[in-house]
């Protein structure tokens, strides 16, 4: 006897992202609870810039930032790449739409970047802070 075949429906319901996820303390490095919204999108950007591309195999360099190529150069290259480099990694995400506002101050071997990024949650005013 065979089976009887029934073709499944090929209408494919479209998902909404849903962006709750686990709170991380990245200071202790644990996770106590979960965020959503505004605050779920600002982890991702402070993890995502604290994530060095390529470094880490379970991320397949599709995460991260690209700071290590930055090192040792000129810090006005280093200055004018931080932005590119900053604006890549977040944009990789789709709740980010757009990465603007930079105003990266040089001070020693230190770069500071700070930024606005632009998210369906709304705006959000981040830094990093780059020693080379």
């Amino acid at each position: 006897m065979v089976p009887e075949y029934k073709e499944l429906p090929r209408e494919r319901q479209e998902q909404e992202y849903v962006d709750r996820t686990y709170q991380l303390d990245l200071d202790s490095g644990r996770i106590s609870g979960y965020v959503d919204g505004a605050e779920a999108v600002r982890q991702m950007v402070r993890k995502a810039l604290m994530t060095e591309r390529y470094e880490t195999p379970i991320y397949l360099g599709q995460w991260g930032v690209e700071l290590e190529r930055l090192i040792g150069r000129d810090m006005d290259f280093a200055a004018s790449d931080l932005p590119r480099a900053i604006e890549e990694a977040l944009l990789a995400d789709e709740r980010v739409a757009a990465v603007d506002s930079f105003a990266v101050e040089a001070q020693g071997g230190t770069l500071r970047a700070s930024f606005t990024v632009e998210t369906a949650a709304g705006r959000l005013r981040e830094q990093k802070v780059v020693e080379l």
